[in-house]
């Protein structure tokens, strides 16, 4: 199992591993996104949608000049919060994107089953831009069960929203229920493709 870029290696390990022959129980992909799997109309389309929601200012609050010195959160006023996570996404995203780049052009696809779990609270491009499944069913060739958990990128591993997750792993390391039914206490947001 991996978080965020931690997911492309644990993909990585259980592809290679299931190539040579070893039986890979449980493959936990958490809020891995694949950025190179959306092109440059999708992004276009999904900032076009959004600008014709929120008008000229959805171009002028995104493609804003950064500020020199952001070093935290610490003294930030409130408003400029969402702005400074959606910049940190952004440089997150690209550091992401260079670290695959080669790997990216020929990602080889998964025989075996994984699971994947996708933050709920996403920016509003990211919505607009990325399927439940942020992809991932173009490469996972077994079975994918996607599922949309509570909290974000990081606060999903923070409760309470953590709590909601681990049940999940651990039902579906236990193979416990069918994930479009879900088990009691379990989020319903839960598809299988």
């Amino acid at each position: 199992a991996g978080v965020s870029f931690g997911g492309m290696l644990a993909y990585e390990i259980a592809r290679q591993l299931h190539a040579l022959g070893h039986e890979m129980a449980y493959l936990g992909i958490f809020d891995t996104i694949l950025p190179h799997t959306i092109g440059t109309a999708a992004r276009l389309g999904a900032h076009l949608r959004l600008a014709l929601k929120h008008g000229p200012s959805y171009f002028k609050s995104r493609f804003k000049r950064k500020p020199a010195n952001v070093t935290g959160k610490a003294g930030c006023p409130s408003e400029m919060l969402p702005r400074m996570r959606d910049e940190l996404a952004f440089e997150r995203g690209a550091a992401y994107t260079a670290a695959l780049s080669d790997y990216r052009r020929n990602m080889p696809s998964y025989d075996g089953d994984a699971h994947f779990y996708r933050a709920a609270h996403r920016s509003e491009f990211e919505k607009a831009c990325f399927p439940l499944d942020c992809n991932w069913g173009r490469y996972v060739k077994g079975r994918l069960t996607t599922y949309e958990v509570e909290g974000g990128h990081v606060s999903m591993l923070d409760r309470p929203f953590v709590d909601v997750l681990a049940r999940l792993v651990r039902a579906d390391m236990r193979l416990e229920f069918d994930p479009i039914t879900p088990a009691a206490g379990l989020p319903a947001k839960a598809c299988s493709e």
